[in-house]
């Protein structure tokens, strides 16, 4: 009889454990997927920024090439 009750407080106590794993796997998931999330986000502005900064170089080099050639 007493080993049967503690093998079940031993189930109970390893169910409870399954369950605050099973939890806090859960948050992990969601903590992930925000991050991955802010992680695209500012990959997608780097990128929109980069496509900035290489279009203004572009164009004051074309500029420069513009003027030199009006000064020939």
């Amino acid at each position: 009889m007493r080993q049967t009750q503690q093998r079940q407080g031993r189930v109970e106590e390893l169910e409870r454990d399954l369950l605050l794993f099973k939890n806090q796997y859960d948050n992990d998931q969601q903590l992930l997927q925000r991050y991955d999330s802010r992680v695209k986000t500012l990959e997608n502005e780097m990128a929109a920024f980069n496509d900035n900064a290489t279009q203004q170089v572009l164009a004051k080099r074309f500029m420069g090439e513009l003027g030199n050639k009006c000064n020939d």
